[in-house]
């Protein structure tokens, strides 16, 4: 499946950037799998921490405050400042629990920033038993949403 999205980044002439927190560059390493992804893969950062989030990307302590870091409010704000340090076509921003205890594992928000407009998903993976499966299970999400976004433009 990633091997798909390289060549259709390729084909597309697109660039592509991560801002990984509950995926912890899972999707930017993905990528980097594939031979010829230097020419798609612009930047990666792993924002794990909050204060990760706001220094690296410019997230607000008062959006975290305000939504809770896993929203798509905090994914929309890191996919803006990722766009903003990386200038990718595409960027992706991730914030999750992964558990395996705690309230709301497998809740997971992303957000693909891409030609101006975010599309933001929130997904639950609490059916998936491990920390690894929840974050494979979004990385292959985000994948295919991309592989699904760059078909459609090619419709056209």
């Amino acid at each position: 499946m990633f091997n798909e999205l390289v060549e259709l980044l390729k084909k597309n002439n697109k660039t592509i950037s991560t801002a990984e927190s509950l995926t912890g560059g899972l999707i930017a390493s993905k990528i980097v799998d594939i031979a010829g992804s230097s020419a798609v893969l612009n930047e990666a950062y792993i924002t794990y921490s909050n204060e990760a989030k706001m220094r690296i990307l410019g997230v607000k302590a008062e959006t975290i405050d305000k939504y809770d870091v896993v929203s798509t409010e905090v994914t929309e704000e890191m996919a803006e400042g990722l766009s903003k340090i990386s200038n990718a076509d595409i960027c992706i921003a991730t914030s999750g629990y992964a558990g395996p205890t705690g309230k709301n594992v497998g809740k997971v928000c992303i957000t693909i920033k891409y030609n101006d407009t975010y599309y933001d998903y929130i997904n639950n993976y609490s059916e998936y038993t491990t920390r690894n499966s929840i974050r494979e299970q979004t990385a292959n999400f985000v994948c295919k949403k991309i592989i699904e976004m760059l078909k459609e433009e090619d419709r056209w």
